[in-house]
Formats: structure tokens, sequence, C-alpha cells
């Protein structure tokens, strides 16, 4: 099953936090128990470095949770974002089963809204 396509935007130096649903082909929530996954954004798609580079499990506050609900949890703290420094890029969200199955279940563009206030 392709990666679905959408575009996601990050708010500069506020915390980033999106929920999305991973559905089979018959449109029933895939059970991610035991997944891992792998959320990244860079410049270009055959870009070396990564601006971004968020796993499972999340840690502190920032990272991704996956659910047996199907649901993937990507967060990212408001100092992280804040460090953030581009206005579009690509990312995708790459998941791998139990079983080793890797599936690019997300991908897009990322835009970076950037922040005016500035707080010391």
């Amino acid at each position: 099953m392709p990666a679905a396509t959408t575009n996601l935007t990050i708010e500069q130096g506020a915390s980033f936090d999106t929920t999305v649903v991973i559905l089979d082909q018959d449109g029933r929530a895939v059970d991610l128990t035991d997944y891992e996954a792998v959320f990244t954004l860079r410049e270009l798609p055959e870009s070396e470095t990564s601006l971004l580079e968020l796993a499972t499990p999340s840690d502190s506050g920032e990272g991704i949770d996956v659910n047996a609900d199907g649901t993937v949890r990507i967060r990212a703290l408001a100092e992280t974002t804040a460090a953030l420094d581009f206005f579009l890029v690509y990312y995708d969200l790459l998941l791998t089963a139990p079983d080793g199955t890797k599936r690019r279940a997300l991908q897009g563009l990322c835009q970076l809204s950037k922040a005016i206030s500035r707080v010391e």
C-alpha cells in the first residue's frame, strides 16, 4: 500500500504534537503493537543530513508513540522546534513491523511557520 501524502506545518518555538491513524487496504486501523517508527525531515529526499529525526519510543515528551488502535503520535518539544530553520522541506514516517517489514506510511512537505515572539 503506498504511503499517504499530506502536508504538515511545524510552528517554530511551539510544541509540535500530531496524531495520525494508520489504516489497512480495507480501511481498518492497523494494530501497531511492538512496531517501531521514525519521522524524518530532510531538505531534499536525497539529502544525507536530516533536519529532525524523531523515533519510538517517545522520551521526555518528545518522540513517537505507536498504539494498538492504529494511532501514531508524533511530538517535538518547543526547544526542538525553536532550533529549526527552514521554509519548506520533505518528510516521511517509516514504520517497522515486529517481523522487520518496513512501510512508509506517510509522506509530504513540511512548512516551518517562523516564530515572531521571542521568550528568553
